[in-house]
């Protein structure tokens, strides 16, 4: 990367903010294949970046299942509001771009009142998808909600949004990459 590409990479919003910005991404676990595709719906100021509405249509194997979740958005980072599994109380820091490494979090998600979660952010990456070639930062989210542990990856590409996402669940890892981005 030359000068004027670095600085223009630093200048690039962390995330997208703008309403219709779209992602497709190919879906594929050790039992399925299929099709992600997230929207912004909505984006309001707050106090510390914008509030994201992103609505979900994944279709597995011939079926569609329909989800939405709440992100915040600001400057330096990326915290879930709402998932599938209900609202983080209080809201979960899935990502840092300051100089912190690690962090905990204790909360609730949905019904369930005891959370836990580790982040970290791991060492910074160049990927090469069917859509194109990314520079990327990532973050790793260790989740324990009550006997359930959960592993997430989560590849940012600084004004795409995530390109690559990695669920290490009970029975398998679920991946998402990046092949259509559409700005809004």
């Amino acid at each position: 990367m030359n000068v004027l590409q670095l600085v223009a990479a630093s200048l690039a919003p962390l995330f997208p903010v703008t309403v219709g910005v779209e992602w497709t991404y190919d879906l594929q676990s050790l039992s399925f294949k299929g099709t992600l595709v997230q929207r912004i719906e909505q984006s309001a100021p707050s106090g510390i970046g914008h509030e994201l509405r992103i609505s979900s249509k994944a279709t597995l194997g011939g079926q569609v299942v329909y989800g939405e979740e709440r992100i915040l958005v600001s400057d330096t980072t990326i915290h879930k509001i709402t998932g599938p599994m209900g609202a983080y109380m209080p809201s979960l820091c899935v990502f840092s771009s300051s100089g912190t490494r690690s962090w905990s979090w204790d909360g609730s998600v949905g019904e369930a009142s005891a959370a836990r979660a580790e982040v970290r952010r791991l060492s910074d990456a160049r990927l090469t998808l069917p859509v194109g070639r990314y520079d990327a930062i990532v973050s790793e989210i260790g989740l324990q909600i009550g006997n359930i542990v959960t592993t997430s990856r989560y590849w940012l590409s600084r004004g795409v949004g995530w390109v690559r996402i990695e669920h290490d669940m009970p029975g398998g890892t679920l991946t998402a990459e990046l092949l259509k981005f559409k700005p809004g």
